[in-house]
């Protein structure tokens, strides 16, 4: 008899436990309109992974990410990191149109057939990174399929 009672009581709480879970969840100000259909909550895992990725982002914007040999300085104030990542930014930017301005000059001391090699071999390069980035998404979205 009282094996019988814990059991049904277990029922009854599981039972109750499923009901709660799957009602759903009506706010305060949705009780007030009749013409509101009610509105259930997003699970909290998405509701964390959202304010997750808030968070991150507001760090990411707040403090730019450091690279070597300044990423070792712990004390760096945001103020400072901002000015290394705009100085890191802008020197890059100079080096891309440096380059650029590089070969166009070595271009145009080449040969048509000496450029036309040149082109290949950037081509294939090319495509070997391509076939290089490709075969990582790959394998990434299998790891994710699993």
């Amino acid at each position: 008899m009282q094996k019988f009672v814990w059991t049904s009581a277990a029922a009854v709480v599981l039972g109750l436990c499923f009901l709660m879970s799957s009602a759903p969840n009506v706010r305060a100000e949705d009780d007030a309109s009749v013409d509101k259909p009610a509105q259930t909550e997003q699970p909290a895992k998405d509701t964390v992974e959202k304010a997750e990725k808030a968070e991150k982002s507001e760090k990411a914007e707040k403090a730019p990410r450091m690279f070597q040999p300044y990423s070792a300085v712990e004390d760096l104030t945001l103020d400072q990191k901002q000015q290394i990542r705009a100085i890191r930014d802008e020197t890059n930017r100079k080096l891309r149109e440096l380059r650029a301005q590089e070969r166009e000059q070595i271009m145009a001391l080449l040969t048509p057939e000496q450029r036309e090699k040149v082109e290949a071999f950037e081509a294939a390069k090319s495509g070997k990174r391509k076939a290089k980035r490709d075969a990582k998404d790959a394998e990434e979205a299998d790891e994710k399929s699993e």
